[in-house]
């Protein structure tokens, strides 16, 4: 899975950020450990989840959060 921002606007300019992964499954949520990138490749832990995101800017001229899910796996 890949996470992208863009400058609200300039569309095309990429704006660098930090992400947070979860997992979800039955209700609970549990973060994903040791990853920060915007780049999360699924394994086979991520059955029958749903991988959500939280993602902000890592340039202190844009701030806030952008929230995104995927699933279920």
């Amino acid at each position: 899975l890949n996470a992208e921002a863009e400058e609200p606007n300039n569309p095309g300019f990429k704006v660098p950020i930090k992400c947070s992964w979860f997992r979800q499954k039955n209700g609970i949520c549990q973060k994903i450990p040791e990853i920060s990138s915007n780049v999360y490749q699924l394994s086979a832990k991520d059955l029958g989840c749903v991988i959500k995101v939280e993602a902000e800017p890592m340039d202190p001229d844009f701030q806030g959060k952008a929230f995104g899910e995927f699933g279920p796996v």
